[in-house]
């Protein structure tokens, strides 16, 4: 989406994109809950360091009933054993289940790669979850979208 324009609120120092009535700079972890709890919500900008704006109301239509990608990778991969979810606040957003435990470290991290070279686009925020032997071992929240220059260096903060 990247919002170019900012307007400032008296109060807050904090550059206020002008299409929100409402909007909070917070760690992914803060954002997803919030995401995961509120329909009024959405990613409005993209930071690096781990950090999304939220804005209210939402300008985009809610993420509406799609299609969820499973993939089942190999004759011997069996759902839920060794792989990864992708899920989006909403839900379940994927999955791909391999064979070996290797299969699914390495898998986990090419997802993870291929989410951190998505910088155009809307903004998302994802949660990647690593299972081995089906168990959850690693989870990794993940941002992805437009990247928008950090509102900290802009203001002279650092």
């Amino acid at each position: 989406m990247g919002l170019i324009r900012c307007d400032r609120r008296p109060a807050d120092d904090v550059p206020v994109p002008v299409n929100y009535d409402e909007t909070r700079l917070l760690e992914l972890g803060d954002a997803w809950t919030l995401l995961e709890h509120s329909e009024e919500w959405e990613v409005a900008e993209r930071y690096l360091g781990g950090r999304v704006r939220l804005g209210r109301p939402r300008l985009r239509p809610p993420p509406g009933g799609s299609a969820v990608g499973v993939a089942i990778k190999g004759a011997a991969a069996q759902e839920g054993v060794h792989g990864l979810r992708v899920e989006s606040p909403r839900g379940l957003a994927g999955a791909s289940w391999v064979e070996t435990e290797d299969q699914a470290r390495s898998e986990f991290q090419k997802r993870l790669s291929d989410f951190a070279a998505l910088t155009a686009g809307e903004e998302r925020l994802f949660r990647l979850t690593l299972v081995i032997g089906g168990e959850a071992v690693l989870t990794e929240l993940v941002a992805v979208g437009e990247v928008s220059p950090d509102p900290d260096v802009i203001d002279g903060y650092r």
